[in-house]
């Protein structure tokens, strides 16, 4: 069973051209991660989201379903301080420092699974 640490608020929104809006939110790089540690970033309980960049890497699912947007892996890619971003529609009349998609409020965690 994997760690689970949730990444809450506050998440900063800006809005983008289309419809869309950037919420970025930033974090640190998990203590007493190891050789074989493996760190995912998974998004559950939103709709449309367009984009998912961890830093300047855009992230590609590796797993999704109905109701699990995405499960990116980013042991790779995390440094000392990490900023995520989701471009998602836009919530107009939303409060500019929470994350809520099509008027739910997802759930984004990273999951730290331990070696084998």
């Amino acid at each position: 069973m994997p760690h689970t640490i949730r990444l809450e608020g506050p998440w900063q929104r800006e809005s983008l051209p289309g419809g869309l809006a950037r919420y970025s939110r930033s974090f640190h790089r998990p203590t007493g991660l190891g050789p074989g540690h493996r760190v995912w970033l998974t998004i559950r309980g939103a709709n449309e989201i367009a984009k998912v960049k961890l830093g300047d890497c855009e992230l590609i699912a590796a797993e999704k379903d109905s109701s699990e947007l995405g499960r990116y892996e980013i042991t790779d890619h995390l440094a000392p301080r990490n900023v995520v971003s989701i471009e998602a529609l836009a919530n107009s009349g939303r409060p500019p420092v929470e994350l809520e998609l099509e008027g739910q409020r997802p759930q984004v965690t990273l999951e730290i699974e331990e070696p084998a």
